[in-house]
């Protein structure tokens, strides 16, 4: 298995079970590519704590929007040293709607649908959740701003549902 599949696979079972307190670890001494085990367990220990920063950071209400951002910061600079699964590249898009960078997001996304079609389309359920949030408390946010990705989310969303059967089990497929 190579380094990256092996990493992305590794993020994927720790991803599934760090809600539970599982991690796993191997002993780096009694089994060869220690390195690369010590990158493994360096990726899912980055993501573990991603993915709970994160999840404080959507617990913290509007009235410490400092406290927020920090918690957002701090679970993107972590999702980056995770692997670039699927789930690492979701959440780290998640992180990037909490701090308002909609560019990045965007990005996320549309890797995310070429490469996972069922991860892109959790993500786009986030940024309309995001987009409905921030017009309802529009505070610290650009209303231009919103509009403008509201318009991208759509677009994209109309465009994900029109494509959704052309792929090789269509019909039309030949």
């Amino acid at each position: 298995m190579s380094r990256t599949l092996g990493g992305a696979v590794l993020a994927l079972i720790f991803a599934g079970s760090a809600g539970s307190g599982l991690l796993a670890t191997r002993n780096q001494s009694q089994t060869p590519g220690a390195q690369e085990q010590s990158s493994e367990a360096a990726a899912t220990e980055a993501l573990t704590s991603g993915l709970k920063r994160l999840e404080r950071a959507g617990q913290i209400g509007p009235e410490n929007p400092t406290q927020a951002r920090r918690e957002y910061e701090a679970a993107l600079e972590d999702l980056q040293m995770a692997p670039a699964s699927s789930e690492a590249i979701r959440y780290r898009a998640e992180a990037y709607l909490g701090l308002n960078r909609l560019t990045d997001a965007k990005q996320a996304y549309m890797h995310l649908f070429v490469h996972d079609r069922t991860a892109s389309n959790v993500l786009m359920k986030t940024m309309k959740t995001w987009v409905e949030k921030h017009r309802a408390r529009p505070a610290g946010s650009d209303s231009a701003a919103i509009d403008a990705f509201d318009a991208w989310v759509r677009e994209r969303d109309a465009l994900a549902s029109a494509v959704v059967n052309l792929g090789h089990n269509s019909p039309d497929w030949k």
